[in-house]
């Protein structure tokens, strides 16, 4: 299979989960990979039904475009009617690996475990909203670069470095990062507002 040679023509997809489930009903993870950024997007879904999964991507297609190849298992939430009519509206190429074998899809997998390492720590700390944690981790994976890549995928992606609002100390401290991911919502807004206030006085 010919490798991507631009960002967002092929991706790969798979599901995290099942996991505890949310106050929205969430127990499962849609993950994406992009194969040439490492771009990284991750939805939370209901059911591993092929309903959940197609409106999961066509939230991520709306914000990136469609690509021109999906990698995936042949699972029946991923091998069904649904997803062959959209993937023929769109005009995607889908191509399915065998069910439990990594390394044919081994750039999802890979981000699958980093990202499963970030919902831990969220569902530690809030296990009933990690749904709501999951734009909180994604930053995370998306600014590190990548073991095949010299710069971040976000850089790769978007052809500018992510302004993350933290020293570059911060922003590469494990415990600080851990730390922002295990605030709620209005933890994290709060401290926000004392650092504006701080900043302007």
């Amino acid at each position: 299979m010919k490798i991507a040679s631009r960002a967002w023509r092929l991706i790969g997809t798979d599901l995290v989960g099942p996991l505890h489930k949310t106050t929205r009903e969430n127990t499962y993870t849609l993950t994406v990979v992009d194969y040439y950024t490492k771009w990284c997007e991750a939805v939370a879904i209901p059911r591993k039904v092929a309903l959940s999964v197609v409106r999961a991507l066509h939230e991520i297609y709306s914000r990136h475009g469609v690509p021109n190849r999906v990698i995936s298992h042949n699972g029946g939430e991923f091998k069904n009617e649904v997803m062959r009519q959209m993937n023929e509206m769109y005009d995607i190429q889908h191509v399915f690996t065998r069910p439990y074998a990594p390394q044919t899809n081994c750039g999802i997998e890979n981000i699958n475990k980093q990202l499963q390492k970030q919902l831990t720590l969220a569902i530690s700390a809030d296990s009933n909203n990690w749904d709501l944690h999951l734009n909180s981790a994604l930053p995370v994976l998306r600014t590190r670069p990548h073991t095949t890549r010299r710069f971040p995928p976000h850089d790769l992606m978007y052809s500018i470095a992510y302004r993350h609002g933290f020293s570059d100390d911060m922003a590469n401290d494990d415990a600080t990062v851990d730390n922002l991911m295990q605030m709620d919502a209005e933890e994290f807004d709060q401290t926000v507002y004392r650092q504006c206030e701080e900043m302007m006085r």
